[in-house]
């Protein structure tokens, strides 16, 4: 059972490429989050705000990938294309990890590289 998780989570969950689209992603939604509701209600719900109730958060959709993408509004264009980056696999290279010590803790930087 260890062994199945632990090469579960090196070639699947933690594999570079599933790393590459959750970083592009999570980039996507955090641009969106602000312009996402320009003009809207000031009760629509935000995408930063849903994480507070479990009732928000269970809003949250796929529903917000396709209301990026089909959107036409200028302030939404930077997470748009990232999205339609993904869609058409035009991810960014890996080149490069460092594992650094410092007081004894580990710290991680990755270096990406955008074809």
């Amino acid at each position: 059972m260890f062994r199945t998780r632990y090469t579960l989570h090196r070639q699947a969950y933690q594999h570079k490429i599933c790393n590459i689209i959750e970083d592009m992603l999570a980039e996507a939604l955090v641009r969106a989050d602000r312009d996402l509701h320009e003009g809207k209600p000031e009760d629509m719900l935000m995408i930063s705000e849903a994480i507070k109730t479990v009732e928000d958060y269970s809003k949250l959709t796929d529903e917000i990938f396709e209301q990026i993408l089909s959107s036409t509004a200028d302030n939404l264009k930077e997470s748009r294309d990232i999205l339609n980056k993904i869609i058409r696999r035009k991810l960014p290279k890996f080149v490069g990890e460092a594992r650094l010590t410092e007081n004894k803790s580990k710290v991680t930087e990755k270096h990406w590289f955008s074809v």
